[in-house]
């Protein structure tokens, strides 16, 4: 029996059965392995950030809407054409999310409290008659002089007063004068009313930029209005879409802000609070005070770019041209990061580091302008 040997032999191809030709891949093909490559890529992706937003604070975060304390009492008395003033008294406060209170500065309950004196202003109580041998700076404002998200002691008037304690030839007395949602008439109209007859000797009007527009009560906060807004549905399960969602309504919201605040430098508005500044220019000489305009920036400039410039460029030309002493505090704040110099993460008024910042603006400009006495 012979034993089977392997062959040594090459074989020719041409010996091989038939094989199934290679084809070449077609367009369709290579289109619809790129789509699943890419959908691939996008639904890990996707995955990833979904797991990174809901299992760290990355992201956008929602913060519980801000309340008024105790939310049943008023605090205005409105006139009959709705001039408002605080009640006199009265004490309340503003309670905010303390998840979004980076400094810990509100404390663990997110408190933030006012008092109101006999006067209907922020502060402890002053009497009408001005002691011999004091001076008495009125400041008339909104919330950010008023100080809106930060305590009394820290509000820019009263950090003012204690940089003023060493003035020579008066001991000092800064008067807050803000009033929550207050516009340059508002001011004139407080300054005549009640103002005038604490005797001033200086009147130093807080200018925002939002004095011009018709809805004042947009102001910082109306930008982050999206992060205390209920969810739409894709965004009460997903993390990812919550974000996106967070994000386009933001940059819809504060576009919405901005183009008001632009335009209403075209307005009616704008000419009744250039009419109000010479009135109270005017009015000074005869009522006995000195006054002076500090310029207020919206605290936002990513990546340094403040957007109101020229804006603020307008409102000092125009002082400067009506002989107005004005102080712009944007150049000063804009060394800071704008999120730094907040009161909240979801509330843009100016915190106690901005109101430490302006107060030292203003001490120095102050003597520098003629409104203090000279030095010996």
């Amino acid at each position: 029996m012979v034993e089977p040997t392997l062959s040594s032999t090459p074989v020719a191809v041409t010996d091989l059965p038939d094989a199934v030709p290679a084809r070449p891949t077609s367009r369709r093909a290579r289109a619809a392995a790129w789509l699943v490559r890419a959908v691939t890529v996008v639904v890990l992706a996707a995955v990833i950030d979904e797991a990174a937003l809901r299992f760290t604070t990355l992201g956008p975060q929602r913060y519980e809407t801000r309340r008024t304390e105790p939310a049943d009492k008023p605090l205005f008395a409105v006139d009959e054409v709705g001039h408002h003033d605080y009640l006199p008294g009265i004490r309340f406060a503003h309670v905010y999310d303390p998840r979004g209170d980076r400094r810990g500065y509100m404390g663990p309950l997110g408190r933030i409290e006012y008092r109101t004196n006999s006067l209907g202003i922020r502060g402890p109580e002053i009497d009408a008659a001005k002691p011999p041998g004091w001076l008495r700076i009125l400041a008339l404002g909104d919330s950010c002089t008023f100080g809106e998200g930060v305590r009394e002691e820290d509000a820019w008037p009263a950090v003012l007063e204690r940089r003023l304690a060493d003035a020579p030839a008066a001991r000092v007395r800064v008067v807050n004068a803000g009033v929550q949602a207050y516009h340059t008439m508002n001011e004139a109209v407080w300054l005549e009313r009640r103002g005038l007859a604490l005797r001033p000797d200086v009147v130093l009007l807080g200018f925002f930029l939002n004095d011009a527009t018709e809805t004042e009560a947009a102001v910082m906060r109306e930008p982050f209005r999206a992060l205390e807004a209920p969810r739409p549905w894709p965004a009460r399960y997903s993390r990812l879409a919550d974000a996106v969602h967070l994000w386009r309504a933001q940059r819809r919201l504060q576009r919405e802000y901005f183009d008001a605040t632009r335009a209403s430098f075209d307005s009616e508005r704008w000419e009744m609070c250039r009419l109000t500044l010479k009135y109270l220019r005017d009015l000074g000489p005869k009522q006995g005070f000195r006054f002076g305009v500090l310029v207020f920036p919206i605290l936002y400039w990513p990546g340094g770019r403040y957007p109101f410039d020229d804006l603020h460029a307008r409102v000092v030309e125009f002082c400067r041209a009506e002989r107005i002493p004005v102080l712009d505090l944007a150049g000063a704040l804009r060394a800071h990061p704008h999120p730094a110099l907040w009161v909240h993460a979801a509330d843009q008024h100016p915190n106690e580091t901005a109101h430490r910042i302006i107060a030292e603006q203003t001490a120095p400009w102050l003597r520098r302008n003629g409104l203090l006495p000279e030095d010996p």
